[in-house]
């Protein structure tokens, strides 16, 4: 770890991942460091950034003081601050939709266990990832950190205007009988009252704000973590099962049957809804998902691009086509024809209620005519060097008439 010759602090590079930070709270993330972090970014970026940054943080225990200490070291710099609060991911990218800067700090680590925690940017309303993250890390190893009158701080709220930007766009036509599992997560405090608005009947399930995350992990693309869930939505008799991650970004379904609708199949009901008033318009998506997503966007009128995982990645490609639509088999689901295209798994359950509503078919109707397809859950294998292994892979593997596709995955 180096040590910043100008703090004594040590600040450890693992904690610095290719879409965020994210390292475990009190260790490897801890109030100084973090504070670093936020200095390290107003350092970089002072003399670009024309407004008011925002922060905000999730619900868990660490993040209203590693907020606290991520917004003295943006201060410090000079940039001017608004705190936002505790909201969903979501929110914060809304608000900075909004705002003159467009830019955004949110401490968060998304689904991973509840000692863990994190900071995710948005700078200037785009994706920042990769040699951005890494730069903060070299600013704080040189000690190359700026220092300024000290910037100003306000507090404001962006929970009620978020409600109504979603109410204003969406309204069902049906009733709609949901049962909503925000695995304690900070979602849980606005997500029900959203789809209320819109005109959802909505069960909760774990919607009660609890960084602990007591029930079971924030992470829905784990069939575990689905099974309240799916025997909640057949004991209510609900059209819908939904269930959002921990920091509100992400969504999977579940079928009144209590079928597991996964992300990639839920991205084949959003196209073939979007599409037809957006003919030719790119729909872009990760390579873990079915093939079928892309046969189905091609039949409706779209332009399927295949592309790396990670949302900044699928983010920064949808700004590169101007994408209609995008989507993770993860769970990131990005709507950019009335929505302003970042990833919200809030807006996206409000937005697959409506399609629901509106179709004459019932909602086990409308999945059943979702394509069948085989596949393998994400098999995770440690390995110390990945990239040799692939290589030698391409080397020796024969692929006689067939496309390779080599997209990092």
């Amino acid at each position: 770890m180096p040590l910043n010759s100008d703090t004594g602090i040590s600040v450890p590079v693992d904690i610095f991942k290719s879409y965020d930070i994210r390292g475990v709270a009190g260790e490897s993330l801890t109030h100084s460091n973090i504070r670093l972090i936020g200095q390290a970014f107003g350092s970089e970026y002072a003399g670009e950034i024309k407004g008011e940054v925002l922060v905000a943080c999730d619900a868990r225990l660490s993040s209203p003081e590693l907020k606290s200490a991520l917004i003295d070291g943006v201060r410090s710099t000079g940039l001017d601050v608004i705190d936002l609060g505790t909201i969903p991911t979501p929110l914060l990218y809304f608000a900075a939709h909004n705002s003159v800067a467009g830019t955004g700090l949110m401490v968060t680590a998304s689904h991973n266990p509840p000692h863990f925690n994190g900071v995710k940017f948005t700078l200037a309303n785009k994706p920042f990832y990769g040699d951005a993250i890494q730069r903060l890390y070299q600013r704080i190893s040189k000690g190359d950190l700026a220092t300024g009158s000290l910037g100003r701080l306000s507090e404001q709220s962006v929970v009620d205007i978020y409600r109504q930007a979603v109410s204003s766009d969406i309204q069902i036509s049906a009733p709609v009988r949901a049962v909503l599992d925000c695995a304690n997560g900070v979602a849980g405090g606005i997500a029900p009252k959203v789809l209320r608005d819109i005109g959802c009947e909505v069960i909760e399930l774990y919607c009660e704000v609890d960084g602990r995350f007591p029930n079971h992990s924030a992470d829905p693309t784990r069939p575990e973590n689905l099974q309240d869930l799916i025997a909640a939505v057949i004991a209510e008799k609900a059209d819908i099962g939904l269930a959002i991650d921990g920091d509100g970004d992400r969504l999977v379904a579940v079928s009144p049957l209590g079928e597991i609708i996964w992300p990639d199949r839920l991205m084949i009901l959003f196209a073939r809804d979007i599409l037809p008033a957006y003919p030719g318009r790119e729909v872009v998506f990760d390579v873990k998902c079915q093939r079928s997503l892309a046969w189905e966007v091609v039949r409706v009128g779209g332009k399927p691009i295949l592309w790396k995982t990670g949302h900044s990645l699928i983010r920064a490609k949808m700004l590169e086509y101007d994408a209609i639509f995008g989507g993770e088999i993860l769970g990131h689901l990005y709507f950019n024809d009335r929505w302003p295209g970042f990833d919200d798994g809030i807006y996206a359950s409000a937005r697959l209620c409506e399609m629901l509503s509106r179709s004459e078919l019932s909602a086990t109707e409308i999945f059943s005519t979702l394509p069948d397809s085989v596949n393998t859950p994400e098999i995770r294998i440690h390995c110390d060097d990945p990239h040799t292994v692939i290589e030698r892979f391409r080397s020796h593997a024969k692929f006689d008439d067939a496309e390779v596709i080599t997209i990092d995955g």
